[in-house]
């Protein structure tokens, strides 16, 4: 039985279904409904800026990031987040169980790694590229790969 209207809990939020959008439209006025949408978008940027200082705190744990570092790696950090969220929910989900250091480091691996290698000095460097990015490395490919259809198919 295929209902696009029901929504059962792992094929995506409420509002990425009708019956969720069509039960908002009845029961906000516009105002209402624009004073929603911005309160999910702010909780979507809160949740996306938790997960980068989660990136950058397990960055910190393993490398003694300096602060100039974290300085420059947390923009870079959040435009990775930013741009492969969606991907790595896909991936991995939302709850707190799923979203650990180990995962989430996953998406550091979306920073250009010039830029990356030019913020790290050389012993980070060296962790980096011959252990963390290794351990990785399938879960990292197959987001990227994931996205790249994502997009292909907008």
């Amino acid at each position: 039985l295929e209902n696009d209207n029901v929504w059962f809990g792992d094929e995506g939020a409420p509002c990425d279904h009708a019956v969720w959008n069509d039960a908002l439209s009845v029961a906000f006025s516009l105002a209402q409904k624009k004073t929603w949408d911005e309160e999910v978008a702010a909780r979507e940027a809160y949740r996306q800026r938790a997960y980068a200082w989660g990136i950058l705190a397990e960055l910190n744990r393993r490398y003694h990031l300096s602060n100039d570092q974290f300085d420059r790696l947390e923009p870079l950090v959040e435009e990775a987040v930013a741009e492969y969220f969606d991907d790595f929910t896909n991936m991995f989900g939302r709850s707190s169980s799923t979203v650990t250091p180990r995962y989430l480091i996953t998406l550091f691996a979306a920073v250009p790694e010039d830029k990356v290698q030019a913020i790290l000095n050389a012993p980070q460097w060296k962790q980096w590229k011959e252990n963390d990015s290794k351990q990785i490395s399938g879960w990292w490919e197959s987001m990227k790969n994931n996205h790249r259809w994502k997009n292909q198919k907008k």
